[in-house]
């Protein structure tokens, strides 16, 4: 792709005019504000330049570095100001942002200790002041974002009237068995490495989460390296994987959610024979598929109680800004972006942003949007405490019920994880405690379990290890909280 012009080194200007359809991105494409426009590794397509030339953005720059990057910014014409800089009492001449343009406070604010507090969270070092005919520029970046999303809707909308495209049939060797693969013993190095490993991926979702909301281009590496850890624990360990899918505290919700969901769902492909590409495809849709919440305004997010009607809307606008974001990351194949836009249809057609019924929604969407639901229902929100896994399995039953999604697709998170899932806490018939530590596969309600202890709460002096299948005399009378134990205790894995 030839340069117009250069003007610092590793920073190039492109005029919009002379790029090609079918080129590669080598290099991000930025605006001359410093904002990301597309991630290195990107197919330029006539989309992209249509909504190039109708944001009326006439050059674009490639940065071959995040120096590069700050250089530009500072050719634009912004200004830092360190935080340290900033008093209590002083009341701001004009609006102050971040790295890449979103203002964090208004013109008129008057600082507090506690503002600058969360400016020193959120930016560090330094925020900025922005160059006159900033709002052009910013007017133009939205534009272009806010058109490339609605346009790759309209582009995926149109693939979805063929029904054939969004059946997804097992291609080569199934990826695992876990009904084989499962155990009922792991020793101590193995649980400290799944941890170890969650922690990680949770780790790069992290990473993912924040490089995306500040506008930045994300390589594959940080979501590779978590998909490929979460598949090859779930080959090896799926029974310890599964067991942490709701292990985790509110306060990183969208990280711990993104890797729960990408367990999950990556199971169910497995139940269904999925090979290795499409459980990976199906895992890499989950860990983005919540990526456009990040856009939602924190207040909504976080928000303790019901959200009011114009704030359902804002949040129903996440699949939305999700295509627009994952513009921003190398190489997404197409089938992954479809799952993450349909993950919030439902069969009935109650789902959002297209209402789409059963035979328009595409497999992965289907069994991402089980998922999804399931790892949400059991982990802990700012407006309400998790419900017991066993009681949003229940509830999922009852959406299948009623036809909201379809019975099939529960069938299949019915075997992956059981009614009284993979790493919950259950009441045997004779009082004593135990915890669920393997499917029964078909038999849904008659998992293995560790008996643990009595029925008054003691340890037992010996646990033991009991399959429900054949246990006739034994069963689950009800599930129960595991007390005081933390959220990510493997007690009773091994």
């Amino acid at each position: 792709m030839a340069a117009s012009g250069g003007f610092a080194s590793g920073v190039r200007s492109l005029d919009t005019e002379k790029l090609q359809t079918g080129a590669t991105l080598i290099f991000p494409l930025y605006h001359e504000s410093g904002q990301l426009l597309l991630a290195p590794g990107r197919v330029l397509s006539e989309v992209h330049l249509k909504v190039l030339r109708e944001a009326a953005i006439s050059t674009v720059y490639e940065c071959e570095s995040d120096e590069d990057v700050v250089r530009l910014k500072k050719i634009a014409g912004r200004s830092a100001i360190p935080i340290d800089s900033l008093a209590p009492g002083e009341v701001l001449s004009h609006p102050i942002h971040d790295e890449d343009g979103r203002i964090l406070l208004k013109e008129g604010h008057a600082l507090t200790p506690e503002s600058i507090e969360r400016l020193h969270r959120r930016c560090h070092d330094s925020v900025y002041k922005e160059p006159a005919g900033v709002e052009r520029q910013r007017e133009q970046v939205e534009k272009f974002k806010n058109d490339l999303a609605s346009l790759l809707a309209s582009d995926l909308d149109e693939r979805v009237a063929t029904e054939e495209y969004l059946q997804v049939r097992p291609d080569g060797e199934a990826f695992a068995c876990l009904a084989e693969r499962q155990r009922t013993d792991y020793s101590p190095q193995e649980q400290e490495a799944v941890l170890a490993a969650r922690d990680e991926a949770v780790s790069n979702a992290r990473h993912v989460l924040e490089t995306l909301t500040r506008g930045v281009a994300v390589s594959q590496g940080p979501m590779r390296g978590a998909i490929d850890t979460l598949a090859k624990n779930l080959h090896d360990a799926p029974n310890l994987l599964l067991g942490l899918a709701y292990a985790f505290e509110k306060d990183d919700f969208l990280a711990e959610h993104a890797v729960s969901t990408a367990s999950v769902s990556m199971a169910m492909g497995a139940v269904l024979g999925y090979g290795e590409r499409q459980v990976k495809e199906l895992g890499l849709a989950a860990f983005l598929s919540n990526i456009g919440m990040a856009r939602v305004p924190p207040e909504i997010l976080n928000k303790p109680g019901p959200l009011t009607p114009e704030e359902f809307a804002q949040v129903r606008r996440h699949p939305i800004h999700a295509l627009d974001m994952l513009q921003q990351c190398s190489a997404v194949p197409e089938v992954v972006s479809l799952a993450i836009y349909q993950s919030h249809e439902r069969d009935d057609g109650s789902g959002y942003p297209k209402k789409r019924h059963g035979a328009h929604i595409h497999d992965y969407a289907r069994l991402l949007a089980v998922a999804d639901m399931y790892v949400a229902m059991s982990s802990p929100r700012s407006h309400r405490p998790a419900l017991l896994p066993y009681e949003s399995m229940e509830t999922l039953i009852h959406q299948a019920s009623v036809k909201t999604i379809r019975p099939e697709v529960i069938r299949i998170l019915l075997k992956a994880v059981a009614l009284y899932p993979i790493g919950s806490w259950v009441q045997m018939s004779t009082g004593e405690i135990a915890r669920v530590i393997a499917s029964g596969g078909e038999t849904f309600d008659r998992p293995i379990v560790r008996v643990l202890y009595d029925s008054v709460g003691n340890p037992l002096a010996t646990d033991r290890v009991v399959d429900l299948r054949t246990e006739s005399r034994l069963k689950v009378v009800r599930a129960v909280t595991p007390g005081t134990a933390s959220p990510q205790n493997l007690e009773g894995f091994g």
